[in-house]
């Protein structure tokens, strides 16, 4: 169809969108646009998970600091039963 074709398509949907606006009451799409995101913003932060401690990223727990702890202590007692073998 070439230039003639393409203009002529874009002179009508020019014309018919002014018609339209002009006589009908069409909503501003900004304005749709900026409050939905702001909408989507607001639930977001209301339902968005708490950010965990900075050493909870690494997978492990975090060491103690200070002392660590003793060993454990072992009894070494005797026993006041004694087998015999015959």
């Amino acid at each position: 169809m070439g230039i003639i074709g393409s203009s002529l398509a874009m002179m009508i949907g020019m014309i018919g969108g002014v018609y339209i606006a002009q006589k009908y009451e069409v909503p501003n799409i900004r304005n749709m646009v900026e409050t939905t995101v702001c909408k989507a913003k607001v639930v977001e932060e209301t339902y968005r998970n708490p950010t965990p401690p900075p050493h909870a990223n690494t997978g492990r727990q975090k060491r103690p600091t200070g002392n660590p702890t003793p060993p454990l202590q072992v009894n070494t007692w005797k026993s006041d039963v004694t087998f015999s073998t015959v």
